[in-house]
């Protein structure tokens, strides 16, 4: 028996059976090993199910017994019988057949009897296969990773964690084995190191690693067999669950401190949870055990929601901010996943992680997902590292940058301004799957004493976003669309769906349009999404359908087939529509933004598309646009003069009289230089091409040319040369004249450059657009680069994006808002007046600072808020924006109604007197209001 004495890699022994390297490996040579064991349940049922699925057999059975319980195992592995609450055995009707048929004829002799006389006798025996099959494919069964190789349990150097077991490890059971097995000390693999960055994403998470370089690795979750050919898709992990058996996995979670006796059987994520929904659309009784808004859930501190299990269980759960520790957790038990696929006898084991959150997420909503995250993870690891505090002090989940920041850290890396020595301001359009998200700032170089620390400075000073602008989100409303214009055929066959993100109601909805979502609404939603995905994503073959063929699920359960008639017009124009809105949203935002003391010596702005959404052709259509319109907009904000104002300025008259000046001086230059093409031409110093660029350009390369040609080694023998070559024929200081000439072509060069700009018809734009990594119009810019399933692209980039600029990392972040910090209010406040809303409380305002807003003359009065940028002018129509009715305790006519913000989308209101606020007394207690 081997014991760990509590230091890293220094290991004892307590017999001379035995002994454990540097290296962490233990070598067991006697004929027993001690190991964790699960034991049966107490009841029958429990107890002759668990010997069945695990293939064990009972101690001491006579030879018939044993002939008869294996016919039973290798039948109940087929599914062909059950087991009741008595342990008595049920027969499946395939198998009654089969007996019929005399197939299984010992099948006969068996008796309830025999198995219960069985079943109590605990002591068992296992075969040493059976011991090497569950050691090789112990997370084959956790998470479907493929097995290991059984090298892993021969080779001194290699080692098995499950062997290496902690003292207080759970219950232990003393068996007999024939061959030895190698166990290994699993903080030998800790990458110390090594840092993991998470990107926890609506539709799909993506997770990147260092280790002791700057090269930088994505994983792949969910895709067990690590065998199979790598794609870029398998890095984009989706962001779903399926609960098979939930109980059951929840019973073992819960059961052990790390690495618990789960099994992928009874829980599976990402992508073998997403492919099964595929699967499964046509049983709307496993619509529930899929889950894939975890994020949605995360950050709606309303919404409660209900899942199943393939059981048919219901389980209920709150508001993922109201959840204690110990509740079932499903961003817990995602985690948990993410880190079996990430540490495990592959990869090692990683003590370091970082996560990003959108740039919107309240303080609270990102604390719980830290935490969820840090359990889930935690419980990924071999039980005797969580018991080692030395090294769980240095176990981490931390929160880094923003989404979209750490995306316009990767993209500046990846589009070259790395090295720039100017300010480069950019903003971001981060179009996901569930939200879009802006950022704005500037990149810079590090000086000063930060220059020892720090290559580049980032420094976030803008943010914003669309929370209902994203991928699914389009799909829902393209859905809708599509019901709508298909709405009598739904009404006449009893057919409902679950409401979009953002709707109207209409006459008669209420049978049609589920707000309280039911299940059979929601899998017709998710047939009609699925149906116009091709769509969405422009698969070339869908925009030639006239007609969609679909089996939705009636009102009373029953499957209906309908033949749906496309209005591709009013799809696309939908689409259109709500895109635009999103970009108009991003040009408020960025002009909100950007101010005269941030981005003084801003020249232009850089746009960076991020987002596998923002791949669609409408998106660059669109910001092509709306650069062009808010380019006089931004400059002028920026006190930036506008083409217009410099076609009429004296600067560009003096611009022009500059040019003058230089051709003059260069007509001067040039008549010297004749005098001395013969003088070249006869001593063969330069070709006659040569020897006009020479002349027309002052080109460096052309005069280290005529420096080679003429015998000199260095510069400054070139220079005295070619002044005494000059002077030879009647030119003095020629060097300092080919100089001089080169100098002034390339002034002239810049300022007629500027001056053609200025006098072109259309302004010149103050932005460009740089299109999403990886995408093809990304790759045409840089031809000679190479790219594989591994490189940056519109979604992984925020990941790599997290890596680059982690803690301790070569690139600074500076943020408005810091890790600690609680994000801005969420929304504009107002009223309407004669239609239009008028802001009274903006994203700006400070919170718990009382703000005037209507007198408390009547008890009624109505707040109207909105999230949209576009509402700081003042002229939003306020019948598109959402408004809260209120009602005062207490009316005064003499007092105001004052309105302050406590949380991000919470507010209170209160009458007082003016003279009374400060002094905090008030007509009656303020009244808090939650904005939704």
């Amino acid at each position: 028996y081997c014991s760990n004495n509590n230091y890293p890699y220094k290991w004892g022994y307590s017999n001379s059976t035995g002994y454990r390297d540097d290296w962490g490996s233990a070598q067991i040579r006697s004929d027993t090993l001690y190991l964790p064991v699960h034991y049966p349940t107490d009841s029958a049922k429990g107890r002759l199910t668990d010997f069945l699925q695990y293939g064990l057999i009972f101690k001491d059975m006579t030879e018939e017994s044993k002939k008869i319980f294996k016919l039973l195992i290798e039948i109940y592995s087929k599914g062909g019988i059950t087991v009741d609450d008595d342990a008595s055995i049920g027969i499946s009707t395939e198998f009654l057949n089969a007996l019929k048929e005399n197939k299984y004829p010992d099948i006969l002799d068996v008796s309830k009897e025999i198995i219960e006389k069985a079943v109590p006798e605990l002591t068992f025996t296992l075969d040493d296969d059976f011991i090497e099959t569950q050691f090789l494919k112990c997370d084959t069964i956790r998470a479907g990773i493929t097995p290991y190789d059984k090298k892993r349990l021969e080779d001194i150097n290699l080692g098995h964690w499950d062997l290496w077991t902690a003292e207080n490890d759970g219950d232990k059971e003393k068996i007999k084995i024939s061959n030895r097995l190698v166990a290994r000390n699993p903080e030998a693999d800790i990458l110390q190191d090594g840092v993991v960055a998470i990107d926890f994403g609506t539709k799909s998470t993506v997770v990147v690693f260092q280790n002791g370089s700057d090269f930088i690795m994505p994983m792949r979750i969910g895709q067990g067999d690590l065998t199979q050919e790598i794609k870029s898709s398998d890095y984009e992990n989706p962001t779903f669950m399926e609960f098979l058996h939930l109980d059951d996995f929840m019973k073992a979670y819960r059961e052990r401190k790390g690495r618990p006796f789960t099994k992928w059987n009874d829980l599976i994520i990402s992508h073998q949870a997403a492919s099964e929904i595929t699967s499964n659309t046509d049983n709307g009784d496993y619509f529930y055990t899929f889950f894939n808004e975890l994020k949605q859930w995360a950050d709606d501190k309303g919404r409660h929601i209900m899942i199943k299990d393939r059981d048919m269980k219901e389980y209920k759960l709150p508001a993922f901010v109201e959840l204690k520790e110990g509740d079932m957790n499903p961003i817990e038990i995602y985690a948990y996943y993410l880190g079996l696929f990430i540490n495990n006898m592959y990869n090692g084991i990683f003590l370091d992680y970082v996560m990003s959150f959108p740039v919107n997420y309240e303080r609270k909503v990102r604390e719980n997902i830290l935490r969820s995250f840090e359990r889930g993870l935690k419980k990924s690891l071999p039980v005797s590292i969580l018991e080692n505090e030395e090294v769980m002090e240095h176990f981490r989940v931390a929160q880094g940058a923003s989404e979209p920041a750490a995306y316009a850290v990767c993209a500046l890396k990846e589009f070259g301004f790395a090295e720039s020595e100017k300010n480069i301001y950019y903003g971001i359009f981060d179009f996901g799957g569930g939200t879009t998200d802006f950022d704005f700032g500037v990149w810079s170089m590090a000086d000063g004493k930060l220059a020892r620390r720090y290559d580049n400075v980032i420094t976030h000073f803008g943010a914003g976003g669309d929370k209902k602008l994203g991928g699914e989100n389009l799909l829902e409303l393209l859905a809708f669309q599509l019901f709508l214009d298909n709405e009598p055929e739904f009404r006449k066959n009893q057919i409902s769906v679950s409401k979009p993100p953002e709707w109207t109601m209409f006459h008669g909805s209420e049978q049609l349009v589920s707000v309280i979502e039911g299940q059979n609404a929601k899998l017709n939603t998710r047939k009609l999404m699925e149906a116009l995905r091709p769509f969405w994503e422009g698969i070339d073959d869908f925009e030639n359908k006239d007609t969609l063929k679909i089996d939705f699920c009636q009102n009373n359960g029953e499957s209906f087939a309908l033949e749906l008639v496309l209005n591709m017009e009013k799809l696309r124009s939908l689409i259109h529509d709500r895109i635009e809105q999103g970009v108009h949203n991003f040009f408020e935002a960025l002009t909100n933004a950007f101010t005269t003391e941030n981005a003084e010596d801003a020249e232009k702005v850089l746009i960076f598309l991020a987002g596998n959404s923002s791949k669609s052709a409408i998106v660059k259509e669109l910001f092509d646009e709306y650069m062009q319109k808010y380019t006089p907009i931004i400059k002028e904000k920026l006190n930036k003069a506008t083409s217009e104002e410099l076609k009429n300025s004296k600067e560009l008259e003096k611009m022009k009289s500059t040019i003058q000046k230089i051709d003059s001086r260069k007509e001067t230059l040039s008549s010297e230089f004749e005098l001395l093409r013969g003088a070249f031409q006869s001593a063969s110093l330069l070709d006659e091409d040569a020897e006009n660029g020479l002349f027309l350009t002052g080109s460096e390369a052309l005069m280290k040319r005529l420096c080679g040609n003429m015998g000199y080694t260095n510069e400054s023998d070139f220079t005295i040369g070619l002044s005494k070559f000059g002077e030879e024929w009647g030119v003095t200081n020629l060097s300092g004249k080919l100089a001089e000439f080169s100098r002034l072509w390339k002034q002239r060069k810049k300022i007629q450059t500027t001056i053609d700009e200025l006098e072109d018809e259309e302004e010149t734009n103050f932005f460009k657009l740089y299109p999403p990594l990886g995408s093809e119009e990304a790759k045409e810019m840089f031809p000679d680069r190479e790219y594989t399933a591994i490189s940056p692209n519109a979604k992984t980039g925020v990941a790599f994006g997290l890596v680059e600029c982690r803690a301790g990392s070569r690139i600074k972040v500076q943020s408005e808002i810091k890790e600690n910090d609680e994000i801005k209010f969420r929304y504009y406040l107002g009223y309407s007046a004669r239609k239009k809303f008028q802001v009274v409380i903006d994203r700006d305002t400070p919170y718990r600072q009382w703000v005037e807003f209507i007198d408390a003359m009547e008890e009624d009065f109505e707040i109207y808020y909105t999230d949209l940028p576009e509402a700081v002018g003042n002229s939003l129509d306020a019948s598109t924006i959402r408004k809260k009715h209120c009602r005062l305790p207490e009316t005064n006519d003499d007092a105001m109604v004052y309105l302050r913000i406590l949380e991000p989308s919470v507010i209170e209101f209160v009458a007082a007197l003016p003279d009374c606020l400060e002094k905090g007394e008030y007509i009656a207690d303020p009244v808090k209001v939650t904005l939704d």
